[in-house]
């Protein structure tokens, strides 16, 4: 401990100074080389070549618009209503996502009263005490009251109340029709993409500058620069295809479901002056929870406010806009040049730990490379340890 804190303080006397020692070595030499030609390789043809780095990088910023068209209708007990974009888009315009209503649950003509509440979410009561006064339930606060005959309480709020009971009779948009259903499927969902690169100030759009947006329909392979597609396409490439079963735990048409419509830009400045997506879709929400629903009330007046409720189903596209553009640049060619270049040190850095740890010789190198001078007025604890030359020289950790 008293040696190595002498140590440090002497230190302050001392210099070290870089000493180049030249190696006239065959095998040496070669492994060096090696080591640079590599790192060279990996500078020039990865780094800049493959991955760009002569270019300086923007990533874009945009809007979505959307449109949806079609027509499709449900049969409720002989009464076809017809149902269009109006309809089923809720709401109208959303900022990056979309919602197509195709399944409800209606509970019609409610009012604001007493009512019986819900039985699946009560507990069977026998007198008033067990329903505490504005208590809040599932479909409004309790009134303090509970209906013998019926064992349940009674809520104040609007009724008659949505039964859970009836969630099996909820209208699909197109059922019981399989024609019908299949013009669901054939909604036309038009995504309309403006994009920003502020660096560059270059703008792009998702279609093309001779797509004819009355009769095109998108294609991955055929017609990728057209951006109206079918609801089917979104639904099958995410993986649905099986919309036959009304029962079915995942199927989008029945339960609903969440989707992401993912655009990706990659555009190469220096060689072409438009740019077009790569769509991906994928379903988000996930086995456990399948599904999206929520409820909203068309409401009238006449001498008593009346609401009809729905519970609505559907399929929410939620788009995502990602990518990046790339142009030429002296400054990150200089850059990616430059940290190219500081990597030719760990090419010295490997041959030295080779020359002085693995070859057979190493002690010889090791003693030409590394140097200890005693100048007349240094100071020292104790006297320099002589180099190890014994079973280190017997044992090469390597062999040339």
């Amino acid at each position: 401990m008293g040696n190595a804190f002498v140590d440090g303080v002497l230190s302050i006397f001392e210099y070290d100074t870089v000493k180049t020692v030249h190696i006239r070595s065959k095998k040496v030499g070669l492994m060096f080389r090696l080591l640079q030609a590599a790192i060279l390789l990996y500078v020039v043809l990865y780094s800049i070549v493959m991955q760009k780095g002569y270019q300086m990088v923007d990533i874009p910023s945009g809007s979505i618009l959307t449109k949806v068209k079609g027509f499709g209708y449900t049969n409720q007990s002989g009464s076809i209503s017809v149902w269009d974009p109006t309809d089923y888009v809720i709401p109208a315009q959303e900022e990056d996502a979309l919602f197509i209503l195709t399944n409800y649950l209606l509970t019609p003509n409610q009012t604001r009263g007493e009512w019986l509440e819900d039985p699946a979410f009560v507990t069977n009561c026998t007198s008033n005490k067990m329903c505490p006064y504005l208590k809040s339930s599932r479909s409004g606060l309790l009134s303090g009251t509970c209906d013998l005959p019926s064992q349940g309480c009674t809520v104040l709020g609007w009724g008659p109340v949505e039964l859970s009971a009836r969630d099996s009779e909820t209208q699909i948009v197109g059922n019981p029709s399989q024609l019908a259903r299949e013009n669901v499927l054939n909604f036309t969902i038009m995504v309309k993409n403006n994009i920003f690169f502020s660096k560059f100030g270059t703008k792009f759009i998702n279609v093309g500058a001779t797509v004819n947006l009355t009769t095109c329909h998108w294609d991955p392979n055929s017609a990728n620069d057209c951006p109206i597609m079918y609801l089917r396409q979104v639904l099958a490439l995410s993986g649905e295809t099986d919309f036959t079963n009304n029962g079915s735990q995942g199927n989008p048409l029945v339960v609903g479901g969440v989707f992401m419509v993912k655009l990706t830009y990659n555009c190469d400045l220096d060689k072409s002056h438009t740019c077009l997506p790569k769509y991906g879709f994928q379903r988000i929400d996930t086995s456990s929870q399948w599904g999206y629903n929520f409820r909203f009330g068309y409401y009238s007046t006449d001498s008593v406010t009346k609401r009809d409720l729905y519970k609505a189903y559907g399929t929410r596209l939620v788009f995502v806009v990602s990518g990046h553009a790339g142009k030429f640049s002296i400054v990150p060619l200089l850059i990616s040049l430059g940290s190219g270049l500081g990597l030719l040190s760990v090419a010295t850095i490997i041959a030295d730990l080779a020359v002085t740890k693995c070859l057979k010789r190493r002690q010889f190198y090791y003693e030409k490379k590394y140097e200890i001078v005693n100048d007349p007025d240094a100071i020292t604890s104790v006297a320099p340890a002589p180099l190890n030359s014994g079973d280190d020289e017997a044992k090469p950790l390597l062999r040339m």
